[in-house]
């Protein structure tokens, strides 16, 4: 924990760390330098100082104006905001002061290379100080203000307004996987899985300018990148949205593909968490494979999805038990207590692609099945 705040603090203590190397540097580096000169420097710290305080801070205010959000500013003004103003602050009075000191003063020296220290860590706190504000508008007022437009936007039936506020929370949610940020994910996974859920009940009709396939696409996108970054809890919540969403499209009879693309999503994504022993996604995908072959086969026309979610289901279920074998009987117990029916004849037929495909799943899924029998 400590170390990983650590990390999350790097890029301040690096400032830091430039700010000291810079002063020691100029302490111990004896330049022949005037004592015009050193005046002339020190002015020169102050008013360069007090300029970039000016402009930084003054987009800190356009920026907490175009986050649309009355709490915005909140937000951009945190204790870190309100330590390096006081930095700034400190960096352009202190050389002034030094101004009116003797230079033949045994601290003298000691003071020029605090200023220039000061002056290097400003300077340098500028780049994380803006990579702060640009996390607050992308992740909290981006993330906020993109979801209310998708309702907003589903509510008056602009789907395609509401398709593209789709791709951009697809975008933030890459760049909130790549810092592992759990929050924005989870809101995002319920903005567009929303989306599809409103879309699919809406009284009467569907209309034709709805498509579930988009938004889906890029919930499974999310998903399966954030499954590459283990984050167990954000899949687990994007594969339980998958799999209702899908039986939803299912039972609505909306053909439009997006089912067999959520089926293909939950395969790859059961695979790859099994492999990475990630308990809560790779037993919530194995269930949602079987709910949607099941809910599937009750339907007419839905043939095809619901032997692919068997095959696929198979599949999981031996890497399941090749990879997690140790959570096997817990995924088990998680089967026979929502009292899902299994079809035995449609799994057989997986038991041959399994050992031609993954030679080395053999005998994998009858093992796993006998474990299931014995519950």
């Amino acid at each position: 924990m400590v170390w990983g705040m650590k990390l999350k603090h790097i890029d301040w203590i690096a400032c830091i760390v430039f700010g000291i190397s810079a002063g020691l540097i100029s302490f111990y580096l004896k330049l022949p330098i005037k004592n015009d000169g050193i005046l002339y420097l020190l002015s020169t710290i102050s008013q360069a100082l007090a300029a970039i305080f000016a402009l930084v801070f003054t987009v800190t205010l356009m920026a907490a104006q175009m986050a649309q959000k009355y709490t915005a500013i909140d937000k951009f003004f945190d204790r870190k905001t309100k330590v390096l103003m006081v930095m700034y602050a400190v960096g352009i009075i202190f050389p002034a002061l030094i101004l009116k000191m003797d230079s033949t003063n045994g601290f003298y020296n000691i003071f020029v290379s605090i200023t220039i220290g000061l002056m290097a860590f400003c300077v340098a706190a500028i780049i994380p100080y803006l990579k702060s504000c640009n996390d607050v508008i992308k992740f909290e007022t981006g993330v906020s203000n993109l979801f209310d437009e998708i309702n907003e936007s589903a509510s008056s039936y602009n789907y395609p307004k509401a398709e593209q506020a789709v791709y951009e929370l697809r975008d933030i949610a890459k760049s909130a996987i790549q810092e592992e940020r759990e929050k924005p994910l989870f809101m995002i996974d319920i903005a567009i899985s929303n989306l599809v859920k409103f879309g699919l009940l809406r009284q009467g009709d569907i209309l034709p300018t709805f498509s579930a396939y988009r938004p889906l696409i890029a919930l499974s996108e999310i998903g399966i990148s954030a499954t590459a970054k283990r984050m167990d809890n954000v899949v687990n919540a994007i594969t339980l949205s998958l799999q209702e969403c899908g039986r939803l499209v299912i039972d609505k009879d909306f053909i439009d593909g997006s089912a067999g693309k959520v089926i293909e999503t939950l395969k790859q994504i059961g695979i790859n968490s099994t492999k990475q022993k990630l308990k809560s996604t790779s037993v919530s995908c194995l269930v949602s494979l079987l709910g949607l072959a099941n809910g599937a086969a009750s339907k007419g026309n839905w043939e095809y999805e619901s032997e692919k979610a068997y095959n696929y289901f198979g599949i999981c279920a031996a890497h399941f038990e090749r990879y997690f074998p140790e959570q096997v009987d817990a995924v088990c117990d998680e089967i026979k207590s929502m009292n899902m029916q299994i079809n035995k004849d449609l799994l057989n037929k997986i038991k041959t692609i399994i050992s031609k495909q993954y030679p080395d799943l053999n005998g994998c899924l009858e093992k796993f099945l006998e474990r299931l029998d014995k519950k």
